[in-house]
């Protein structure tokens, strides 16, 4: 993953400097906009996505099994921000489940998220039952309720 990061780097530096953005001068001649807020700009993180907003387009109810699937595979690994209550902490082989229950939709066996935590396992363990907590992970696959509602996989997740 570092190595991919660096490539896009030294990528984004060659085509700056071997093919120079026009259009960007002012009737002085001079460059707008530099190189460097250049590179930053094409570095923009995108904005983390919500719980809400990625239940509702997952619900089957709400939408039609081709927008969940197309939304699923267009979001797959995308940043999700949320929060809720600790149903249960499961744990083994270097890696921690944390059941989550966010009433803000539709719980299933108390539980409508599932997060997959490997960097803070110390934390993990630390969680007790009904304590809310705030956490951000990345979408990996999501389970459908016959009747409606949605429980959503978070993977290398982060308690904050």
């Amino acid at each position: 993953m570092e190595n991919n990061k660096v490539f896009t780097w030294l990528f984004v530096v060659a085509m700056v400097t071997l093919f120079p953005v026009n259009g960007l001068s002012d009737d002085s001649g001079n460059n707008s906009l530099n190189t460097f807020e250049g590179i930053l700009l094409a570095q923009e993180k995108p904005k983390p996505l919500t719980f809400i907003e990625v239940v509702d387009n997952l619900d089957i109810k709400k939408h039609t099994k081709f927008h969940v699937k197309e939304y699923i595979r267009m979001n797959k690994g995308a940043e999700v921000v949320a929060s809720g209550k600790v149903v249960d902490v499961i744990g083994g082989r270097g890696k921690a489940k944390i059941l989550v229950g966010n009433k803000a939709r539709r719980i299933y066996k108390g539980y409508n998220i599932v997060l997959t935590v490997t960097f803070d396992i110390d934390k993990a363990a630390g969680l007790r039952k009904d304590q809310h907590i705030k956490f951000r992970g990345f979408l990996s696959k999501y389970k459908g309720m016959k009747y409606g509602g949605v429980i959503i996989y978070l993977h290398d997740a982060e308690i904050l």
